[in-house]
């Protein structure tokens, strides 16, 4: 019986954004799922973790965008796309249950990304503006 043949990380990246591209968000989430899982622990992990944040964003799913954008900031909170996990999970707390819910991760993105792409999202959802 031959094995049956497993996608190297690169193209498992390339296949999700791809999908992700080509609105394909079913494609997209087995893919980073199927990334998470056999490079659990990679920098490649935790960036599927941001990358189904933004799946499930974009396709109005904000409790899962949430949760995707917080495990990869948990994972990475340094990372490359730290300051847009924090902002997604800004977006989606503010979307899906007011601004009110999401001012305290306003603060924390302000704090962290004073000239930071959101800031004028983030000042106003912290009643700065």
């Amino acid at each position: 019986m031959a094995a049956s043949p497993v996608a190297p990380r690169a193209d498992l990246r390339s296949l999700a954004d791809a999908a992700r591209y080509t609105s394909r968000n079913d494609l997209a989430e087995r893919s980073l799922v199927a990334l998470r899982q056999r490079f659990s622990g990679s920098g490649q992990s935790a960036a599927a973790a941001f990358l189904l944040g933004r799946t499930y964003e974009s396709s109005g799913q904000l409790a899962a965008a949430q949760r995707w954008y917080e495990t990869y900031y948990s994972e990475s909170p340094d990372g490359e796309f730290a300051a847009e996990a924090l902002a997604g999970k800004m977006r989606a707390v503010a979307t899906s249950r007011g601004s009110s819910a999401a001012k305290p991760i306003a603060l924390e993105y302000l704090s962290r990304y004073p000239k930071g792409v959101h800031v004028k999202t983030a000042r106003k959802i912290a009643g700065l503006d």
